[in-house]
C-alpha cells in the first residue's frame, strides 16, 4: 500500500466565503465611521449547517450596545438621513426651478 505524501497550507481550511463576508463586514464599520457610529464590538461567524439551509452562509454581529448607545446610534442616523432628505428635496427643487425657468 503506498500513501503520496502531501501538505496542506491555510488556504486549506479556507471555504473561500469568509474573505467576502470580511470585505462587507468591513465595508459597513466604514461606512458608519463618517457618521460618528463605531462598533467596536463587531464580529463575523460562519453558520453552521446544521443551523441554516444556506450553504457558506456567515453572520455578521453589530456587538453588544447598551440601550443609550442604541438610541445614540438611532439619533446620528435619523439626524443624517433628516439632511439628506433636506438636500434632496433642496436639489430636486432647484432642477424643477430651472425646467420652468423662462
Amino acid at each position: 500500500m503506498t500513501h503520496e505524501s502531501h501538505s496542506v497550507g491555510p488556504d486549506y481550511f479556507d471555504d473561500g466565503y469568509r474573505a467576502d463576508a470580511a470585505a462587507v463586514a468591513a465595508g459597513l464599520v466604514n461606512a458608519l465611521i463618517p457618521y460618528g457610529i463605531s462598533l467596536d464590538g463587531i464580529s463575523l461567524r460562519q453558520v453552521c449547517d446544521e443551523c441554516s439551509a444556506l450553504k457558506d452562509a456567515y453572520v455578521i454581529s453589530l456587538g453588544f450596545l447598551r440601550l443609550d448607545d442604541a438610541r445614540e446610534v438611532t439619533a446620528k442616523l435619523k439626524d443624517h438621513t433628516n439632511e439628506f432628505q433636506r438636500l434632496h428635496d433642496t436639489t430636486a427643487n432647484i432642477q424643477v426651478d430651472r425646467q420652468t425657468a423662462p
